[in-house]
């Protein structure tokens, strides 16, 4: 159900079940892209060998029973995986376990529920973790919580002034090496990493939010009054601007889909509640190329808070899957050249009936991609890995068991509101929530799968 919160300034906040979406008020004309004339690749994967068929490491259960909290659910912010844990948010705070067992190893315990997590990690292991101040109803997300995953322990906390704090809405958490930046439905707060010491205590000026995303570099979309709203750079280590990126005109809704690049996510009409258009960004605050993606593609945008997650990109290549309104055709993922927003080429999930979507994960190396193909009714779940040219290569297969289908069927989506992550060469699905009473006893918020 999409709830209309109101305007401000000409500014609107639109709330699409927990996602969210930052409204522009500005009007424009839209302009189509020329077309591409490259070539698409359609071979389908290699024949897999048997030592790369997965098992089953571990799942844990949905969090339940959740009396004596004011809550109607709670969320489950939050995963992370190094070489040896798996990390995710829960009922009762920030869990490590065992990457191969799902041994418990360590706790991080909160006094309410999580808010948002952040989505990276520092270079030391460090995450960021914004929550409620206690499990009572309306209680605003006040606390900052800094933990370091190798070792399990609170690095620090800081905590917001609730009269100032948000409560969860539009909020997004991002982490650099010197800067950690959180920002919600009408605030902003910068720390420094190291020592939780504040930077900045609300937007810039004329500016109503800022919505973070971290990365090689640290960006801001600021939300301003008179549709003045911008995207600006920060310093990695002060957090003062130091480069300011305009939107293009004709803007209703943006987001921040990768740092550097610099490529926005944007939505050129009212009523639309994705981006259709992808817009890549010169270092001069420029626009170098526009790829106009309509309903054909999935940007990820619309279901996440600040930024676009179903989408990849590197220093030369953007990609990112088809719609799949058909279950009986393949879906593809498509390689566009950020230089000019002209196709590269498509790579088709193979030719069969019933085929779940494709979804880009990460890069692999300069020029390789991670992509992740759901499961879908007699086709098991898969990681291939994609070359520079769009031939693949399955790196693991999930088991083909009902249990299996039945459960990591529910624990992924093309929106990417699920977590997905191939870390290590190890599978990790992860629900980010919210849970309640009302789901089945036995749905699962993670699986973890890997090589026997």
């Amino acid at each position: 159900m999409a709830i209309l919160l109101g305007s401000l300034a000409g500014v609107l906040i639109l709330i699409i079940g927990v996602g969210a979406v930052v409204l522009l008020n500005q009007e424009g004309s839209r302009s189509e892209a020329p077309p591409s004339t490259a070539t698409q690749s359609t071979q389908p994967p290699k024949a897999t060998p048997a030592s790369i068929e997965a098992k089953l490491l571990f799942s844990e259960v949905a969090p339940r029973n959740l009396r004596g909290i004011d809550y109607d659910s709670v969320s489950t912010e939050g995963s992370w995986a190094t070489a040896t844990r798996y990390i995710s948010g829960g009922k009762s705070g920030v869990t490590g376990y065992d990457a191969v067992t799902g041994e418990q190893k360590w706790v991080v315990p909160f006094t309410g529920g999580i808010c948002k997590a952040s989505e990276g990690m520092t270079g030391s292991g460090w995450v960021a973790v914004m929550s409620n101040d206690t499990w009572r109803w309306q209680s605003a997300c006040t606390r900052l919580t800094v933990i370091d995953l190798k070792s399990g322990r609170k690095v620090w906390e800081k905590r917001i002034s609730s009269e100032v704090a948000g409560h969860g809405l539009l909020m997004t958490v991002a982490v650099t090496d010197g800067v950690i930046a959180v920002g919600w439905e009408d605030g902003s707060m910068g720390f420094q990493t190291a020592t939780g010491d504040r930077l900045w205590s609300k937007p810039p000026p004329g500016c109503l939010m800022e919505a973070h995303t971290s990365g090689p570099r640290l960006l801001s979309l600021s939300i301003c009054r008179n549709g003045r709203s911008r995207v600006q750079e920060r310093d990695l280590r002060s957090g003062k601007t130091i480069r300011t990126y305009r939107l293009p005109p004709g803007i209703h809704n943006a987001w921040i889909v990768s740092t550097d690049p610099v490529v926005l996510g944007v939505a050129t009409k009212s009523d639309l509640l994705d981006a259709d258009r992808l817009v890549i960004m010169a270092d001069n605050g420029k626009v170098q190329a526009t790829i106009d993606i309509g309903k054909r593609y999935v940007a990820g945008c619309g279901q996440n808070d600040g930024t676009c997650a179903a989408t990849v990109v590197t220093k030369d290549t953007l990609y990112i899957s088809t719609t799949q309104p058909d279950r009986e055709k393949p879906s593809a993922i498509v390689a566009f050249d950020v230089k000019t927003g002209k196709r590269k080429w498509a790579s088709k999930t193979p030719v069969s009936p019933g085929l779940g979507t494709m979804i880009p994960l990460r890069t692999e190396g300069e020029d390789g991609l991670i992509a992740y193909l759901e499961p879908m009714y007699k086709h098991p779940g898969r990681v291939v890995h994609i070359a520079a040219d769009g031939t693949q290569k399955t790196l693991l297969m999930l088991p083909m068991t009902w249990e299996v289908h039945q459960h990591a069927s529910g624990l992924s989506d093309a929106e990417a509101r699920s977590l997905v992550r191939y870390e290590h060469g190890r599978l990790y699905l992860h629900d980010i929530g919210p849970f309640d009473n009302s789901h089945p006893k036995d749905e699962l918020v993670t699986m973890a799968f890997g090589p026997p």
